[in-house]
C-alpha cells in the first residue's frame, strides 16, 4: 500500500483509514468515519496517523465477498489470510 495525498480514492482503487487497527477501507474517508470511530476529527487523524493508504484492485472488480475479505485481511496475519482466502476461494485458488 502506497501514502494517498486525498481522502477520497481516485480510478480504479480505494483508501484504507490509517488509524492502526481500524481496518475500513472505502471510495472515501469520511468525517462522520473519523469522529463516530475514532472520535476525532479528519484533521486529528491526519496529524496523529497520516494520510490514508491507497489500496488498488490488482484484477477485475470487486465482489462484496472480497471487499470483506480485504477488510478483514488488513488486521489479519499471513496463516489467517492463507485460511480465509481457501474458505472463500477453495483450495486450487492462488
Amino acid at each position: 500500500m502506497s501514502l494517498n495525498k486525498s481522502w477520497n480514492a481516485i480510478g480504479n482503487e480505494f483508501v484504507k483509514c490509517p488509524v492502526d487497527n481500524c481496518g475500513h477501507i472505502g471510495t472515501i474517508i469520511t468525517k462522520t468515519h473519523c469522529k463516530l470511530v475514532h472520535n476525532m476529527t479528519r484533521d486529528e487523524v491526519r496529524k496523529r496517523y497520516g494520510m490514508p493508504k491507497r489500496v488498488t484492485k490488482v484484477k477485475g472488480s470487486v465482489s462484496m465477498g472480497d471487499m470483506d475479505l480485504i477488510k478483514t485481511a488488513a488486521n489479519m496475519n499471513d496463516q489467517q489470510l492463507a485460511i480465509a482466502r481457501q474458505a472463500l476461494y477453495g483450495e486450487d485458488h492462488d
